[in-house]
């Protein structure tokens, strides 16, 4: 790679402020949205939006659609059996029989969900906030995995309005449309987008202005699709509303207190201490030339990965990781612990290259070319010079080896080898704007997640960690080890312990890390032993015994958990321990590292 990129001069990744890695927690950390934050978890927790069932009427397969020469015997024409034994046996033989072709099953297709949030002036105010906080709900009550876009009702228009970061969400609740009512920016909106079997709508709006009569007019054009409404108020009164075929049924009627939930949080008196930790001082797994074990699947967001025929799965997840999946019988490989924030675009080369084109919006000048070596598992940056205006609407797609940006005014090709961009002018700009532009690529979410996790969850919160009759608890579950002494779990244990806990560790200090976004909790016992709590999926013991080696945990459920010790020994999974260098058995490791560091607590 160094041959092809000498004449390129690489550039560090610039890091933006930490922020932290979860949306409502951040709106939660600012004084001028923590209310926002209160509201939409309250609505996440209040709505239950059904998903959308279908009938075997509904489903596109069961019948004939073809007739074919080639076939099982049971799909055979009748006319064929009228032959006799010797006609019918040459003709089979010779694959001149005719069968049925039944229809294939239809494919799964991702579902859509638009969610429209009313503007106007009479919108202003505490039901802007309302409506908001409700738009948040709906996209992240999603058990669906639908894909969720979010628009703005303005009079007579619409736009799209983005609500991925807190900035995002502060620029909406300031939007304001001078119009009285938005059934104008309705109407325009249903013209340009037909609503079919694989879309849904939530329409949010208020009460009265649902009832007037130009609203009433547009919305009789989404009153047959399949989607809900939601009416909100000054008053707190939220109702939801599902329609299906022109029926309308009331799914809830809630009543919310928005005084209370949005004014000011009093201050908690023993809040979570915070520290900004040395790196010298992290737990052994941080110091790592190459981590020892293989990444759980955490915080996974699913439009930021993208699937590879021949290389796997790469992405990147809301703590702002990347993350490489060479094959589904491994966990993932960190590629960079931090990556900026903004939108990625995925191509790939014929050998072992992976490219991913970094745009940040809040900074149109810059985009960035990452080059993931998939052999090497290595990553390299180039900055690509150019003069694209990418303010303004534009579409980017991975197009026969190369980067296209279509911005309506002009037309540029990057090649991802070098970062070169290009300005295509004249007959050249005109053959690639007439020509139907479609991605090389599709995007395939139930194969990612087949991909990425055969069907583990991740332990992300814990209160206390704690030893109770010689075993490790975090929080209720044990670290245990099955009968036959060959598999390490964390599980609730078969026995029922008695109330008494010893050796207790609670009211964890938040470790801060500098230029990443993922979290680390420390846990701390009365004689110095500490626990480290990593948002990635992992548990870290480091005793306050120096002579026994640091241990870190894969904090998984459902499935067999894996170890590493600082002296190099691992044990458990091989999905994420690999090709063990120094393996050991369950017991032996278990004796040796996790029995001594609680014998030490005490």
């Amino acid at each position: 790679m160094s041959d092809r990129l000498s004449d390129t001069k690489l550039l560090p990744l610039v890091l933006p402020e930490h922020q932290p890695a979860d949306l409502l927690e951040q709106l939660a950390g600012d004084s001028r949205t923590e209310g926002l934050a209160r509201l939409t978890q309250r609505l996440i927790a209040a709505l239950k939006i059904p998903m959308q069932a279908r009938s075997n009427s509904d489903r596109s397969f069961g019948g004939v659609s073809d007739i074919t020469n080639r076939g099982n015997f049971d799909r055979l024409l009748l006319s064929e059996l009228a032959h006799d034994d010797l006609s019918l046996m040459a003709r089979l033989a010779n694959n001149e029989a005719l069968y049925l072709r039944r229809e294939e099953l239809p494919a799964n297709h991702t579902r859509q969900r638009f969610i429209l949030v009313d503007t106007s002036i009479k919108m202003w105010g505490t039901p802007r906030i309302f409506a908001i906080a409700t738009a948040l709900a709906c996209r992240m009550n999603n058990k669906e995995k639908a894909h969720a876009s979010t628009f703005a009702l303005q009079g007579n228009a619409y736009s799209e309005m983005e609500l991925h970061t807190k900035s995002d969400i502060i620029g909406a609740l300031a939007e304001l449309s001078p119009a009285l009512h938005s059934a104008g920016a309705l109407t325009a909106f249903v013209k340009e987008h037909p609503l079919g079997r694989e879309q849904e709508y939530f329409l949010i709006t208020d009460e009265q202005l649902f009832y007037t009569p130009a609203f009433q007019a547009a919305f009789a054009h989404l009153r047959t699709a399949y989607g809900f409404l939601i009416t909100v108020s000054r008053s707190g009164q939220l109702q939801l509303f599902k329609y299906k075929a022109g029926n309308r049924h009331l799914l809830y009627n809630i009543s919310l207190d928005l005084p209370e939930l949005l004014s000011k949080a009093k201050k908690v008196i023993n809040a979570k201490k915070e520290e900004v930790c040395d790196r010298k001082d992290l737990p052994a797994f941080f110091h790592q030339a190459s981590a020892p074990l293989y990444f759980p699947s955490n915080k996974i967001v699913p439009d930021k990965e993208h699937m590879f025929s021949a290389f796997g799965v790469i992405g990147i997840t809301q703590d702002q990781r990347l993350l490489y999946w060479p094959d589904k019988t491994k966990g993932a490989i960190e590629l960079m612990s931090f990556i900026s924030p903004g939108k990625y675009y995925f191509g790939q080369d014929d050998t072992s290259e992976i490219y991913i084109l970094h745009h940040i919006p809040s900074m149109p000048q810059i985009l960035r070319m990452l080059q993931v070596d998939t052999k090497s598992r290595t990553v390299t940056t180039i900055d690509c010079k150019h003069e694209v205006g990418l303010q303004g609407p534009h579409t980017i797609i991975f197009y026969q080896k190369h980067f296209i940006i279509d911005t309506g005014d002009t037309i540029c090709t990057i090649n991802p080898v070098n970062g070169k961009v290009y300005m295509r002018e004249g007959e050249d700009a005109n053959m690639l704007v007439q020509r139907p532009l479609i991605t090389d690529y599709e995007f395939d979410l139930k194969g990612i997640k087949r991909m990425i996790n055969p069907g583990y969850d991740v332990l992300n919160h814990i209160r206390k960690i704690y030893a109770n009759h010689g075993r490790l608890f975090v929080d209720y579950r044990a670290i245990t080890i099955n009968n036959g002494e060959t598999i390490i779990t964390l599980r609730k244990p078969d026995l029922n312990f008695d109330t008494t806990i010893r050796e207790v560790s609670e009211n964890p200090t938040q470790v801060t890390i500098p230029d990443v976004n993922y979290k680390l909790l420390k846990f701390t016992w009365d004689n110095g032993s500490e626990a480290f709590l990593d948002s990635r999926g992992f548990l870290h013991l480091r005793s306050a015994n120096k002579t026994i080696p640091e241990v870190t945990i894969v904090l998984i459920l459902n499935r067999q958990i894996a170890c590493w010790s600082s002296d190099g020994f691992s044990c458990g999974s091989k999905y994420f321990t690999g090709k063990l260098q120094k393996g050991m058995s369950v017991r032996e490791f278990y004796t040796k590292y996790i029995q001594s560091f609680i014998e030490a607590l005490k």
